[in-house]
């Protein structure tokens, strides 16, 4: 079973002396494994096979498409449970450099988080890797508006890297929170960022447009989306904390990587120099080949996906059941698919607010929905959705494979009509919009595009 995949850009700094220097102190922590770390600071590196006290080590070196690897494996079996660790360098001419790392056990009941902490940390502190917006500690961090310059563009769809972000918000009732933000911190540490929201935090970024899990929940954020939320509430008896971790590192193992199979396949069967026709055939056949792979990728996290909301759906119903039951509950949901989290709810709430926003004087009106609102603020992710729009049509540019991603990822489809695109939301053809391919003035066109999406589609209007 794979635990982790991860991804480590590195900088010029690096080279494979420092790349087999980490892995050797990795080594040497562990009394078992510390004969394999001195090994590796010989000079006799390049094709270890070392075995003793049930693990074993091994090195090997290929090049493949003007890219040469070094790759290590170390293989521990714990009374019959077996976990694999490799590391894998890639080197391409132009000098960037790239580490992959695969965890992978045989059993499930191993911690699958404490297979991964020590190893991937080790990689994520060196100095020689590259650091991107998002913090990786071994510590919690608070969100707050010190934070927001990374904190805002991880939970609103701007930031895409393939970093995860753990949000965990303080109880509004008891105070504190619902998961272990240390013991998080400490099982994700270079694999996630773990942060904090306190209650009045919370409620202000709700206020702003930006949805956060509120009152105990938790979520997860990564490739500018959110990909789960969780409530206590719903877990069925599971720990907060084990659900986070578990979930954060399945999420980690989505991006196909370079692995140690594909570094020994590529040692054992060299490419050979090819004449041209044979070249362009094998270049087509790849081609194919790529495009399957991506396509069965895509269907992987679809699937995945599927299965979240699905939790979800579980756990909202069982939430709202027992008021729908007692008589609490004020009004009752349209009988009609809804197009994105909590939209009707977050439609009557938007009527409210411009309700209140229209009540003059100290009436008993304004006072009631100034108490219902109160106790009912906007949690559904419609606003994610036309951030979005803006962000892809505003500025007028022409689409690109990311704008077109993008759209997909909050059901936008895209289809290509001689001189326009249809976009059409959900597979809806009520809701379809088209756009020109060459429009005379593209920032206007853009803009003009944004405006009618979010008009046919938003609930969020102000009167």
């Amino acid at each position: 079973m794979r635990v982790l995949s991860k991804a480590f850009i590195m900088k010029d700094s690096f080279n494979e002396d420092r790349f087999f220097g980490i892995l050797s102190n990795w080594l040497k922590r562990d009394g078992s494994l510390r004969a394999f770390g001195e090994a590796l600071e010989g000079e006799d590196r390049a094709r270890l096979s070392l075995s003793g006290s049930g693990c074993s080590f091994e090195t090997l070196h290929a090049v493949k498409d003007g890219k040469a690897y070094a790759a290590a494996r170390c293989t521990q079996d714990f009374g019959g449970a077996v976990r694999t660790t490799d590391s894998i360098l890639e080197q391409a001419q132009d000098g960037a450099m790239k580490v992959f790392l695969h965890i992978s056990v045989s059993a499930d009941t191993m911690d699958a988080a404490s297979c991964a902490s020590d190893f991937v940390r080790m990689f994520a502190a060196s100095k020689h890797t590259e650091k991107g917006m998002i913090p990786l500690s071994d510590r919690p961090v608070e969100a707050c508006e010190e934070a927001e310059d990374w904190f805002i563009p991880a939970v609103s769809g701007q930031y895409t890297d393939d970093v995860s972000v753990v949000v965990i918000s303080e109880t509004f009732s008891a105070g504190g929170f619902e998961a272990d933000a240390a013991a998080l911190a400490r099982a994700l540490g270079g694999i996630a960022c773990v942060a904090c929201a306190g209650k009045d935090y919370t409620w202000k970024m709700r206020k702003r447009g930006y949805i956060l899990p509120y009152n105990g929940a938790a979520a997860i954020y990564m490739n500018g989306a959110r990909r789960a939320l969780y409530r206590t509430d719903a877990l069925e008896g599971e720990p907060l904390t084990d659900r986070l971790i578990r979930d954060t590192l399945r999420l980690t193992t989505l991006a196909e990587l370079p692995s140690w199979d594909y570094v020994s396949a590529i040692e054992e069967h060299p490419s050979v120099p090819q004449d041209k026709d044979m070249n362009e055939l094998l270049e087509d056949a790849f081609s194919a080949n790529t495009q399957l792979e991506k396509e069965v990728q895509d269907l992987r996290e679809q699937v995945s996906l599927l299965s979240m909301e699905n939790s979800r759906l579980l756990s909202r119903a069982s939430r709202w059941k027992p008021a729908a039951s007692s008589g609490d509950c004020i009004i009752h949901k349209g009988d009609v698919p809804e197009f994105y989290d909590a939209e009707q709810y977050d439609m009557i709430i938007s009527i409210l607010q411009n309700a209140l926003a229209g009540c003059t004087g100290d009436t008993r009106q304004k006072e009631l929905l100034e108490q219902v609102l109160a106790r009912n603020p906007i949690r559904g992710n419609g606003k994610v959705i036309f951030d979005t729009v803006k962000r892809v049509f505003t500025e007028g540019r022409r689409l690109t494979a990311r704008d077109a991603s993008d759209l997909r990822r909050i059901g936008i489809s895209i289809v290509s009509d001689n001189k326009h695109y249809k976009l059409i939301f959900k597979d809806n053809s009520r809701y379809m919009f088209s756009l020109s391919k060459t429009p005379s003035d593209s920032v206007c066109s853009g803009r003009n595009m944004a405006s009618e999406i979010i008009s046919k589609l938003s609930v969020y209007k102000k009167a």
